[in-house]
């Protein structure tokens, strides 16, 4: 016999699936029917997840200062050419 294991996040997923089948069958729906609107869902699901992704990276950036409202103070602009470099000689 074998053993399957799905993951709880996993089981809620099949749950909300075959609920969903049950639930569009009984507005009349037919399986054709019901299997491009899941299909649609799941897209739009995977669209919405990169869109938190892409949020929590955004959020990521200006947590760690990798990102700011564009507005630079003069002592937060970095220019190289007022960069000091200093030498350091050994006697010889």
């Amino acid at each position: 016999m074998w053993q399957i294991y799905i993951s709880e996040e996993g089981r809620k997923h099949m749950m909300k699936i075959h609920n969903s089948y049950e639930s569009l069958a009984a507005l009349g729906f037919i399986p054709d029917q019901i299997e491009r609107l899941q299909r649609l869902r799941a897209i739009h699901d995977e669209k919405e997840q990169e869109e938190q992704r892409r949020l929590e990276f955004v959020r990521w950036l200006v947590d760690t200062g990798r990102l700011t409202d564009g507005i630079a103070l003069p002592h937060d602009i970095y220019h190289p050419e007022n960069e000091k470099v200093e030498y350091q000689t050994t006697g010889s």
